[in-house]
């Protein structure tokens, strides 16, 4: 298993990243050493930050990227600033839809999976 930097919470995104490219881009990480890669890159790219990592998580996903970046800035009255921290609600709504559209499919797989693993036992 890799090694998870954040709390246990951050696993759960973790989980909606790798669902989301094997989904949209039919990728999959080959190994321990792969993931643990692509987990530095996120560490790297959100400073060590947990909350700003999953916001990352979450723009890649509502961008359709295969890597992660620095969140997109806007202007604020001059101020460069992060879309949350500007009141994007536009953006935090999609990154929410997605988010839930990606955990109810992968909530339906694995209904049937037990479904279909219930029947094969009787």
């Amino acid at each position: 298993m890799f090694e998870n930097p954040f709390t246990e919470n951050f696993l759960e995104c973790w989980q909606l990243w790798k669902d989301f490219r094997k989904e949209e881009h039919g990728f999959q990480y080959k190994g321990v050493i792969s993931e643990q890669m692509a987990i530095n890159r996120l560490v790297e790219v959100s400073e060590g930050d947990e909350e700003k990592a999953v916001r990352i998580v979450k723009q890649s996903i509502s961008r359709g990227w295969m890597d992660f970046y620095q969140l997109k800035q806007t202007s604020v009255n001059g101020k460069s600033t992060t879309r949350k921290e500007a009141g994007g609600a536009k953006t935090i709504n999609l990154r929410d839809r997605v988010s839930a559209a990606l955990t109810k499919k992968r909530d339906q797989e694995r209904q049937q999976q037990g479904g279909e693993s219930g029947s094969k036992a009787v």
